[in-house]
């Protein structure tokens, strides 16, 4: 099928400016106009060219917003989402979200990328939404579109025999390919008391005879929440999460304070506890439990706080042993 008068998509990595440079040399080669989308395509783009790693005629470049009015034939699209990011540009496109591109019947996008080894799901949901749409999709598995830029063994080998280095720290990639590329400098003759596999947050320490891990520093995600960002480990979602996976149970208790006595019966709320046929018998075996633990205790002239103390001990064991989930348990004590 010719997609001669069709727009193009072309998804890849922004730091790949070899490969930019290849598809914006054909698009001047077929008179297509090229647009830039991505927050990353669109700075490492504008970058490249100012430090002349990227040659491009500017007359070329539109800009995102304007690809609408014109024509599909003069169109190129260079994307970020080779990987099937979740807030990419090509991903938004596919899930309509995007406002400057809505993707129509027999636009072609091309994935001048392979999957990354565990991005496999992502990038196929991408490729079938993108099908939904009635787009044409060309990936790894059905075109020869792609080569990868990582270098093979031999290439590496000779990158050591040519360097020598003292010290070898090996990155990029999964930890496997890491404790391979420790084998190939082993082989090639470093002594594994000069090399070190790090992982994320690892302090190194280099001096001009030795190489050494020191300590770590908090590395990895950061999880921004509203306005601020949070600690992991802070209370809010402490609860947040003992919300989400054993619910709120509310006990409510009126005690006359000079009397001793519970002067009406406990009342009490469950959220995300217990299922609707089970409700109203798992409330009365409560409020029976309750009522049995504060007649076990003198209630006279008892600070509230105690008796909520009391209360919440007493109605997690229940739930604990009725359900074994550990709800967020709030009391409420009134004083007549």
């Amino acid at each position: 099928m010719s997609h001669r008068d069709n727009r193009i998509f072309v998804a890849t990595f922004a730091s790949n400016i070899y490969r930019l440079q290849q598809i914006l040399d054909l698009a001047e080669k077929y008179k297509r106009k090229v647009a830039f989308t991505g927050r990353s395509m669109i700075n490492i783009s504008e970058v490249a060219m100012k430090l002349g790693e990227l040659h491009y005629n500017r007359e070329n470049i539109v800009d995102i917003e304007k690809v609408n009015k014109m024509d599909d034939k003069e169109v190129l699209i260079v994307t970020t989402g080779s990987q099937g990011e979740p807030m990419s540009a090509l991903t938004r496109m596919a899930g309509g979200e995007f406002k400057n591109i809505k993707l129509k019947e027999n636009d072609l996008i091309v994935f001048s990328a392979s999957p990354i080894p565990g991005n496999e799901k992502n990038v196929y949901k991408v490729v079938n939404a993108l099908y939904k749409l009635g787009a044409d999709v060309i990936y790894d598995e059905l075109a020869d579109v792609h080569t990868s830029g990582h270098a093979c063994q031999e290439e590496l080998k000779l990158m050591h025999s040519l360097v020598k280095p003292k010290f070898f720290i090996p990155v990029h990639g999964e930890f496997r390919h890491m404790k391979l590329h420790k084998e190939l400098a082993m082989s090639l003759g470093m002594e594994a008391r000069n090399i070190i596999l790090a992982t994320l947050g690892m302090q190194v320490e280099l001096s001009p005879n030795s190489i050494k891990e020191v300590g770590f520093v908090t590395a990895g995600q950061r999880l921004v929440d509203g306005y601020g960002i949070g600690d992991m480990d802070s209370n809010v979602l402490k609860e947040r999460k003992q919300l989400s996976e054993d619910g709120i149970c509310v006990v409510c208790v009126n005690i006359n304070n000079i009397a001793g006595e519970v002067t009406s019966e406990p009342f009490i709320i469950t959220r995300g506890v217990v299922y609707a046929d089970e409700q109203e018998a798992f409330v009365q075996d409560a409020k029976a439990s309750i009522i049995a633990s504060l007649k076990e205790q003198d209630l006279r002239g008892v600070e509230p706080s105690v008796i909520k103390s009391t209360l919440r001990r007493n109605i997690s064991n229940f739930i604990f042993k009725r359900t074994k989930r550990r709800p967020i348990i709030l009391t409420i004590v009134t004083l007549d």
